[in-house]
């Protein structure tokens, strides 16, 4: 892989440019952790970004039309960057295409997720086949960009193994794709780095699963390992935006679990940090997560973690705490074992949320993003 951060080995190494660049972000699904690397990256970067945005809904349809809109905007405010950055919900060839300005403009393209290993439902909860049309908008946008950036490795894997799976490539275009990739996470606010994980309150222990609502996170599993906990102490908040029409499991847990829960769906930022710092467990029960941003910032806020032994969580969690976190094992187990032991599980943990605050600390993860765009203009 070449380094985009410092250049090949056998060149001398990259002068970071002295004046800020002018870097346009086009970001068709501002929304949730897609808004947050726009909004961090931002806000840390020496280089003056600009970002174009669309809502963020009614995703199959950003990925297919919205590089025409934001062409028409681009070409009517004459905007003409030093370097052009799109997220992965962008066709970046249509948009390069349309836009004459952009042909000559080294682009980066942020692969946040792909749509061409996602496991796709239809409004009945049906499995519905990945179109081969999502595998080559996707292709094509890595094949036009200089540089591509992962949120971390096993996106890149998965995402290549789905590409080669619908044959949209050739084998020497995918090893081409990897010479022009890096591996960056997804920051992490500023308002969770530095703080104190310890201690939380003396109260029963509270459970926090923070998940888009939606099948790929497996909501079912989680409400089924509850019931099995149900005469242990412990309270629940189930948070996150919801995307389904009829989200029937979450509705009858919510029933069940009534006197337990201390916050049920979307909640205004304040209370969602509260809600991270008080949290003595997160739970993911995800079949599809490409970084778990969710799961980064519970921990981050000294939430201990009960993880997949799967997905991306293996680099999000540092290899120590691998065996407190990950794990395939029943889940209802191991739920049990950590309400029954909760200081073990404490101490187990110590030092977890300094490391990652360290790891995915916002200055650090804008300083790595701006050296690459550094690279790209030089």
């Amino acid at each position: 892989m070449r380094d985009l951060e410092t250049g090949p080995a056998h060149q001398s190494p990259v002068v970071v440019t002295s004046d800020p660049l002018d870097v346009l972000v086009v970001e068709p699904y501002f929304v949730d952790s897609h808004a947050a690397w726009v909004d961090g990256w931002a806000a840390h970067s020496v280089h003056q970004l600009t970002a174009i945005t669309r809502p963020g809904d009614r995703w199959r349809d950003r990925l297919r039309h919205a590089s025409i809109d934001i062409a028409d905007e681009i070409v009517r405010r004459d905007l003409t960057p030093d370097v052009l950055v799109a997220s992965s919900m962008t066709n970046l060839s249509q948009l390069v295409a349309i836009v004459p300005q952009l042909r000559t403009i080294p682009s980066m393209v942020m692969m946040h997720e792909n749509h061409v290993a996602y496991p796709d439902r239809d409004v009945s909860g049906s499995p519905r086949p990945t179109s081969s049309e999502f595998a080559s908008i996707t292709t094509s946008a890595l094949l036009t960009a200089e540089a591509i950036v992962w949120n971390s490795d096993f996106h890149q894997r998965i995402a290549t193994s789905a590409i080669r799976k619908h044959a949209v490539c050739s084998e020497a275009q995918l090893e081409g794709i990897s010479d022009r990739s890096i591996t960056v996470p997804i920051g992490i606010a500023p308002d969770l780095l530095s703080v104190d994980a310890d201690p939380r309150p003396n109260t029963s222990p509270l459970i926090l699963w923070n998940h888009r609502w939606d099948h790929d996170k497996g909501p079912q599993d989680f409400f089924s390992a509850l019931r099995d906990i149900e005469d242990l102490d412990w309270r629940l908040a189930v948070v996150g935006r919801n995307t389904r029409m009829d989200p029937r499991e979450f509705r009858s847990a919510r029933q069940r679990h009534t006197d337990r829960i201390e916050e049920w769906g979307w909640v205004p930022r304040p209370r969602y940090l509260e809600l991270l710092r008080t949290a003595d467990f997160v739970v993911s029960t995800a079949y599809h997560e490409f970084f778990g941003i969710a799961v980064a910032e519970a921990v981050a806020s000294g939430a201990i973690p009960l993880l997949p032994n799967d997905l991306a969580y293996r680099e999000v969690i540092p290899a120590e705490y691998h065996p407190l976190a990950l794990d395939d094992d029943d889940l209802a187990e191991r739920l049990r074992d950590a309400l029954e032991n909760v200081e073990e599980w404490r101490h187990r943990s110590a030092g977890l949320a300094a490391e990652v605050q360290h790891r995915f600390g916002w200055p650090r993860i804008a300083a790595r993003l701006d050296r690459i765009v550094d690279r790209l203009r030089v």
